[in-house]
């Protein structure tokens, strides 16, 4: 696919129709599918079509509440997806509904959110001064260097730097159907710290640049935490993606490093997913 907007349909879903901007897809539910343009029900999601998707947000008309549209919303994102991981940030209220459709709370994790309004004290400190005033020092006294740009980067470095924090095996990025094309696809975006060349830190947004982004990892080496490249990368995506509300899935005790940022935990969101699916045959 390329960057422009792109159409699909699902066989078993005849009513609903896949529009894609980026990593953006938007699930629209039409009855009859005749081109009307009266969608009944969507859904919109970020995937890397790879490894995870995310639900930002589902929303009903009226007249088709308490009906089955959602679940077969939710129906057509599991079929589309169930080769990735599905993250959703659910209304305490509607977790038991989310249990129904296939999702469990994750106990460890927290749903947080920056609004595309980005705080004053964030603005100060991040969004209003240059990059280089701010840590640019800090990464040259370690010899470190910041950089978006995804061709510096192999599979093997990946792999050593996922496999460092926990984030699967090197062997789980060697597999066939995984490049460095498809983990930074269209709306797939990456920012790297790099140590004498050594990959150390990375952070990775599915973005449709326009209403959503959503942090899908953000991680350290180990030996490199707590020297300020976790925060520099951060400061990265806070400026690239000021202009959207930006989400993050922070793993307890790791909330005020986001909250710094104006990434707050919403108290009443809980983080729900479920693992990839296996399809029989």
């Amino acid at each position: 696919m390329t960057n422009g907007t792109n159409n699909e349909h699902l066989s078993c879903f005849n009513s609903i129709k896949i529009v894609r901007q980026l990593a953006g897809y938007t699930f629209q539910w039409r009855m009859p599918w005749d081109g009307s343009k009266n969608d009944y029900g969507w859904a919109q999601v970020l995937s890397d079509d790879l490894f995870c998707t995310w639900v930002f947000r589902t929303g009903i008309r009226n007249e088709k509440q308490n009906t089955s549209v959602e679940k077969e919303l939710f129906n057509a994102i599991h079929e589309r997806f169930h080769h990735t991981a599905v993250w959703w940030g659910v209304l305490s209220s509607r977790v038991g509904y989310a249990v129904q459709n296939g999702f469990n709370p994750k106990s460890k994790l927290i749903s947080c959110r920056r609004p595309a309004s980005v705080p004053a004290y964030v603005h100060e400190r991040i969004i209003s001064k240059p990059f280089n005033e701010r840590e640019a020092k800090l990464m040259s006294l370690q010899n470190c260097e910041l950089t978006s740009d995804v061709s510096q980067i192999d599979l093997a470095s990946l792999g050593l730097l996922y496999e460092s924090v926990g984030f699967g095996t090197q062997e789980n990025y060697a597999h066939p159907g995984v490049s460095m094309d498809k983990l930074f696809g269209p709306g797939v975006f990456g920012f790297f710290a790099l140590h004498n060349g050594e990959l150390i830190g990375l952070a990775r947004v599915l973005s449709d640049d326009c209403m959503c982004s959503w942090i899908a990892e953000l991680c350290v080496k180990p030996n490199w935490q707590g020297k300020g490249v976790g925060h520099s990368l951060l400061d990265l995506v806070l400026q690239r993606f000021s202009h959207t509300p930006l989400y993050a899935d922070a793993f307890k005790g790791q909330e005020a490093f986001f909250e710094a940022a104006g990434i707050r935990p919403q108290s009443k969101v809980v983080a729900c997913g479920r693992a990839p699916l296996k399809i029989d045959g």
